[in-house]
């Protein structure tokens, strides 16, 4: 279900490496850091998937900068809702 990257920590194997969930959308995409403990958390890239049955894309940028495009460009990948949501808004919860 998560490969090629596996979870971190999930087994003895990972060795420092593996995905960490950073959040997931009403719509059923998924947000990862492809953590490697042995790096600087603030480069880890982004992977994500629009469905749990696709495959992950990579992206290297912070967290940040992703969900910064996603919300404000159109043009960007599968996951921008720029052009679907006139007006950005947040929910707490």
């Amino acid at each position: 279900m998560f490969e090629p990257f596996g979870i971190l920590g999930a087994n003895d194997e990972s060795k420092g490496k593996g995905l960490v969930q950073w959040g997931y959308s009403f719509t059923e995409e998924e947000y990862y850091w492809l953590a490697d403990t042995s790096q600087d958390p603030s480069t880890w890239p982004v992977v994500a998937r629009v469905d749990p049955l696709e495959p992950f894309q990579r992206f290297d940028m912070t967290a940040s900068e992703f969900v910064y495009r996603v919300l404000t460009e159109a043009e960007f990948s599968a996951f921008s809702v720029a052009a679907t949501i006139e007006t950005p808004y947040y929910r707490t919860f």
